[in-house]
């Protein structure tokens, strides 16, 4: 929401001071955000670039849902913001000796902005995790990847802790950016 601007000696009604107090409740009370949680039950051979995280189910407030068919990819902002996103992946890495490495990227219309990395071990169910704050423009598209190392098989939703496992949560925390406190 963006805030009124006050004139001197501005005359509210009743009706105009209501929907001021109405925008700002409302703004308040429903602050963008998007969940997408739940990896569907897919697999894929790493050729050495990330792909892009698949995702089975979407809730969002005051941000679009990006799709193909039935998968769930990311996010449309569509409010300028600083936000707090959070990514959290589960797999299984297979193939390979020593082990091999899950890392788990936050983009930003396309542009890997954020990582966090696990070391996995053949036939386990690894986690990556990544938190991080961006300043997002209103169309800014949020996604999430994966990247394991050349030739190691990932795994994905085949087990309740692949399925669950696997949730990017973005919340927009205010309408400035972040600054360091002196």
């Amino acid at each position: 929401m963006e805030p009124a601007t006050w004139a001197s000696n501005e005359h509210l009604d009743p009706v105009h001071l209501n929907s001021r107090i109405r925008d700002a409740n409302t703004s308040l009370s429903r602050p963008p955000y998007g969940i997408l949680a739940n990896a569907p039950n897919y697999t894929f051979t790493s050729d050495g670039t990330p792909q892009e995280m698949r995702f089975s189910d979407a809730w969002s407030s005051r941000m679009a849902t990006l799709t193909s068919g039935a998968i769930k990819r990311g996010f449309k902002v569509a409010e300028d913001g600083l936000y707090d996103i959070d990514l959290c992946i589960s797999a299984q890495i297979d193939g390979g000796s020593p082990d091999s490495h899950l890392n788990a990227f936050v983009a930003v219309n396309g542009a890997l902005a954020a990582r966090g990395i696990f070391t996995a071990r053949h036939g386990y169910t690894q986690s990556a995790y990544v938190k991080r704050m961006f300043f997002l423009r209103a169309g800014d598209e949020v996604t999430a990847r994966v990247f394991t190392d050349t030739g190691r098989v990932a795994k994905f939703g085949f087990s309740a802790a692949t399925l669950q496992g696997c949730r990017m949560t973005i919340r927009r925390i205010g309408a400035n950016p972040a600054f360091r406190w002196a």
